[in-house]
């Protein structure tokens, strides 16, 4: 399944110990929500916790650019969206007031679940350009960027890359934005942005998403075997992908190999049986 975007937003700059607002989900399937949040203060850890619709997502960096600027990469999946599309409030809290503080998200269907496959930041102390470079593992995957300075102006991708949205930096002095970028083949990326202004802390942070793998089951082999014994120690009736007769209403044992890719249900698989040749015969699951 390819990874499409199903949305995304922007909330804040503003002076404040938190920022959010209301982002209206889509409907789709194995959908990820990806945030980005930060802003100038202080350095060191200073996103505590992001929610979706009051549940928590998982954090998994926050990068520090020196003194003052900070980001790090929060996201949600399918498994704990709201149950029903639309409109629920998106809140960062921050340790301390962020002066300013962001949050951007991009939501998107066919996503693998679980932490980025990749992941890199770079900071630059003064200068007008950012290049960074990411290493994808699988086709088709996206790359997602956040930026930050502390200035104010305007953002450029490079041309592989869509900006979803950025602010100038107005009052609070400091600008933001973030991008995405769809990988065919999978292998070293650059990721190059360039701001209007020479400019200081310049941070870059970026993560590579896989698309979901579509679930398939292969069955490698079966083997049939006497119920004679405890699981190692019980007869083999014939050899693998060997058929067998039995009497009727004699207990038998099958083994059997299957090849999985994807991600599983978490419930597992269930055995089914029918009789051969006869079309009123329906699957019945083995007791």
């Amino acid at each position: 399944m390819a990874i499409a975007l199903l949305g995304s937003v922007l909330f804040g700059p503003s002076d404040t110990a938190s920022v959010g607002g209301s982002y209206t989900c889509h409907s789709g399937s194995n959908r990820k929500l990806i945030v980005w949040v930060g802003g100038e203060v202080g350095g060191g850890s200073n996103v505590n916790s992001v929610t979706y619709d009051g549940e928590p997502l998982t954090k998994y960096q926050e990068d520090d650019g020196g003194t003052h600027n900070n980001i790090a990469m929060f996201y949600l999946d399918e498994a704990d969206f709201p149950s029903t599309p639309g409109s629920y409030t998106l809140t960062a809290t921050f340790s301390e007031t962020m002066a300013p503080g962001f949050v951007m998200a991009a939501e998107i269907s066919g996503a693998s679940t679980g932490d980025p496959t990749a992941y890199e930041h770079n900071y630059v102390a003064s200068s007008d350009t950012n290049n960074d470079s990411i290493t994808t593992t699988a086709d088709g995957s996206w790359i997602f960027s956040c930026v930050g300075v502390g200035g104010t102006g305007t953002f450029t991708a490079d041309s592989g890359q869509t900006i979803l949205q950025q602010n100038s930096g107005g009052g609070g002095g400091a600008a933001y934005g973030h991008s995405y970028e769809s990988i065919a083949t999978a292998g070293s990326e650059s990721s190059n942005w360039t701001f209007s202004t020479s400019t200081s802390r310049f941070l870059q942070s970026c993560c590579c998403i896989e698309p979901v793998v579509a679930l398939t089951y292969d069955q490698e082999g079966a083997r049939w075997r006497d119920d004679d014994g405890s699981e190692t120690g019980a007869s083999w009736l014939a050899a693998q992908d060997t058929n067998i007769n039995r009497g009727k209403n004699t207990n038998t044992r099958v083994r059997i190999t299957t090849d999985v890719a994807g991600d599983p249900p978490s419930e597992g698989t269930t055995l089914d049986f029918r009789l051969v040749g006869d079309p009123d015969s329906e699957w019945e699951p083995v007791a």
